[in-house]
């Protein structure tokens, strides 16, 4: 039940009661019937990533991370915080399509497996402007570089942060 509707406050109900609602069910289902109280699926023990040491990555599924970041969107204490169901049926479809395609989340506190190799992961090796020049690159112009190598065959991956829309998700 949504907060909102607690203690019987039925002229409360509206289409976000329903958007945390089924944020809720959602989860439910996805987590093989883990049930939470309010607002915790962020909490070690509820993540869909389902931590995991003795992977590869730390994590048993790091692509429910997507479906984390569309629970964001729907289990929120404040309806006015929460987004209409028309704007969760747009989430919805794109995170189905990110999951589908196994498109590797964006996050610090995910390892981000070699595209290249298959066996290693991405670790960071320079920052900002700060070592860039050891791959080739030559800034000329204020930039917030990210260049990551893998950690069994080397393979490089590099970014420029500051053109991408999310830079929170950057953040080391």
């Amino acid at each position: 039940m949504a907060p909102e509707l607690e203690d019987g406050k039925l002229n409360l109900i509206s289409d976000k009661s329903d958007v945390y609602s089924f944020g809720k069910i959602l989860y439910w289902l996805l987590s093989g019937g883990k049930i939470f109280s309010r607002e915790k699926h962020r909490e070690p023990q509820f993540d869909l990533k389902g931590k995991n040491d003795d992977t590869l990555l730390g994590w048993n599924n790091i692509y429910m991370e997507h479906v984390n970041r569309l629970l964001d969107y729907m289990i929120v204490t404040e309806p006015v915080s929460r987004r209409d169901v028309e704007n969760i049926k747009i989430l919805s479809r794109q995170t189905m399509r990110l999951l589908m395609e196994k498109f590797t989340p964006i996050d610090k506190d995910i390892k981000q497996p070699c595209a290249y190799c298959g066996q290693g992961y991405y670790v960071l090796r320079a920052v900002k402007t700060h070592g860039v020049d050891q791959f080739g690159v030559t800034p000329v112009s204020p930039c917030d570089w990210r260049i990551l190598s893998c950690n069994k065959c080397g393979h490089v991956q590099s970014f420029r942060i500051d053109m991408a829309e999310k830079k929170e998700w950057w953040n080391v």
